[in-house]
């Protein structure tokens, strides 16, 4: 009968049952379908040392069976855990690294050979690593060797010899005490006994199936819990409250939470402050409105990387909570709402284009990017971890800085320069802040070239590629000159128009049998009111003439679609021929 029990097993037994056998003349071996030797030294080092603290390590997963009525076991999960226990187990001077020898036994070598000054504590590490690694043990040393070493770097003769014996003695001593204690130590390991057959199922969705932790909810665990903030912004707090009523109203009691003390109090640690001060951002901030439908218990990113972005010159997430130990995190919140504000500002004239009103919710720039802005403009802002008042100069420099903001929007987006990079490029977007040089007309020329002759190599027949973030950009940017306020109030919804109709472009290309046209190229969208667009339907502005009966073609010409009637004549001609697709490439390519 299939069913699962809990053994306790020793690592000085798992050891050698991984090796060979054990005492209880038990072995485990690893089946075929187990995935190699993944971990690095790195991670082989740190599961070390949680063994050398005492940490918990997991538990192990073995299937039993008989083999020649002996016990086997299949190691069906903890290949890597149990791999890095046979080494130490074997050779547990493999994990003995320099910063195994703490400063003050480094200071004790010294005051033997007479010496004090802390820069020869790295002559002490180097010296008694490299003898231990060549012994592979701890156990029954001679340290004569190591001790003349010793006092041979220092020309002391022999006199400290014995000294130093006895202490180098007594610290190896104790590495081969650690040793026998955690090969004592015991880890709890499920077996399972069942059929066979089902093992690989049972690894894959160990391995695979479930939803392994992300850096946010380790930082959840990691960071100080009891170091509270009182927090003024209620809707911040209300987010965090969010989350633990989600598991309150899935019947689990919340150790620690009280939602009536939380609100009082408004009192929090760093990692619910961020969490719900990102809940808060997204739906604050059109700009800043990334995934903004996640889960109240699912942590929204975005306020750690603007803060530590704000805060650091480089990434460091991980320990965000030291930073805010030392800051009024309301003064520091209220600074950074002026940035955000500023460069929503200097950026609006193009994201809150009335263009855009069929898109309402789309945001044409990446996270990182705005994340760049904001926090680079945050650095300018202020200085010297002051955040009551701006950095002397900002006046003088704001103007030029807003003027700059909206031109990298639009050359960025065009150039893709955020599609690869991601928090690198936050920083070192700062060091010197780039937002304070101006785009040469050579690198627009560039750009902009790049831009066109990228739309130009699509091949469009069947399927017409949807407006990117990069065009919808471009025309705000063609527009601003062209639409007025009153137009912009007037108009209720613009509609991204194909001058060459797509429908009839379609029809065109599949009539002569051709490989596809950069349909929705930039050259060939423009703007135009929902009602103008919605009554011509598939037909371009000079072939329907009831729609002309409706609108000032004038207009639409000189506002909208910037054509005149001659550079469409092209599409009444016949295309009926495989041979009259180069015709048709060349007329469209023209125009």
């Amino acid at each position: 009968m299939a069913g699962c029990t809990c053994e306790n097993w020793s690592l000085q037994d798992l050891s050698s049952a991984l090796q060979d056998m054990h005492k209880d003349n038990k072995k485990i071996v690893v089946p075929m379908f187990q995935r190699g030797k993944r971990w690095n030294k790195n991670q082989e080092k740190t599961f070390i040392d949680s063994l050398i603290k005492g940490y918990p390590v997991g538990t192990m997963l073995f299937y039993e069976t008989f083999e020649d009525n002996k016990r086997t076991y299949i190691l069906v999960d903890g290949l890597q855990r149990g791999n890095s226990i046979k080494k130490y187990m074997t050779n547990p001077t493999e994990f003995f690294y320099d910063d195994s020898i703490s400063d003050e036994f480094c200071a004790e070598i010294l005051k033997i050979v007479g010496q004090e000054d802390e820069e020869f504590y790295s002559s002490i590490r180097t010296i008694l690593t490299s003898f231990i690694k060549e012994q592979k043990t701890f156990k029954n040393l001679q340290y004569y060797s190591v001790a003349k070493l010793i006092a041979d770097e220092f020309k002391v003769g022999y006199e400290p010899i014995e000294k130093l014996i006895d202490t180098i003695k007594n610290f190896f001593e104790e590495r081969q005490d650690l040793y026998d204690r955690i090969a004592s130590t015991v880890i709890p390991v499920i077996v399972y006994t069942g059929e066979e057959s089902n093992l690989p199922d049972i690894f894959d969705r160990i391995n695979s199936k479930g939803t392994p932790l992300d850096q946010y909810e380790v930082y959840a665990a990691a960071w100080p819990v009891n170091e509270k903030y009182a927090i003024s912004n209620l809707d911040v707090i209300e987010h965090i409250v969010k989350k633990y009523d989600s598991f309150v109203e899935d019947g689990y009691y919340i150790h620690g939470y009280s939602r009536e003390e939380m609100r009082t109090t408004r009192k929090v640690n760093a990692f619910e402050y961020l969490f719900g001060l990102g809940k808060y951002l997204v739906e604050k901030y059109e700009i800043l409105g990334f995934n903004k439908n996640l889960a109240d218990d699912t942590v929204n990113p975005i306020a750690f990387e603007l803060v530590n972005a704000c805060l650091n010159d480089a990434d460091k997430i991980r320990i965000l909570y030291k930073n805010l130990q030392t800051i009024d995190l309301n003064v520091l919140e209220k600074a950074i709402y002026k940035a955000i504000d500023f460069v929503n500002d200097s950026i609006s004239v193009v994201t809150k284009f009335k263009g855009n009103s069929r898109n309402a919710n789309k945001i044409f720039h990446s996270k990182y990017q705005i994340l760049s802005m904001i926090s680079t403009t945050f650095k300018e802002m202020y200085a010297n971890g002051d955040f009551t008042h701006f950095a002397d100069g900002w006046q003088e420099r704001k103007s030029t800085i807003a003027k700059n903001l909206v031109h990298y929007y639009v050359y960025d987006i065009i150039t893709n320069y955020w599609s690869e990079g991601g928090t690198g490029k936050i920083h070192a977007a700062a060091k010197p802040n780039r937002y304070m040089n101006e785009i040469s007309s050579r690198a627009w020329m560039v750009a902009l070239d790049g831009f066109f002759e990228r739309s130009m190599l699509r091949a469009e027949s069947k399927k017409v590629a949807n407006p990117k973030s990069e065009e919808f950009v471009v025309l705000n940017c063609i527009y601003l000159k062209t639409f007025t306020a009153m137009d912009q109030l007037s108009i209720e919804r613009f509609d991204v128009e194909h001058i060459a109709p797509k429908e009839q472009m379609r029809k065109l290309i599949e009539a002569c049998k051709g490989e596809g046209l950069p349909i929705s190229c930039i050259a060939n969208l423009c703007y135009l009111p929902e009602y103008v667009n919605r009554s011509k339907k598939d037909k371009n502005f000079y072939q329907d003439k009831k729609y002309l009966q409706y609108v000032k073609l004038e207009e639409v010409e000189t506002k909208y679609s910037f054509t005149e009637e001659e550079d469409l004549d092209w599409m009444d001609m016949p295309y009926e021929k495989p041979e009259d697709f180069a015709v048709l490439k060349e007329y469209y390519t023209d125009y």
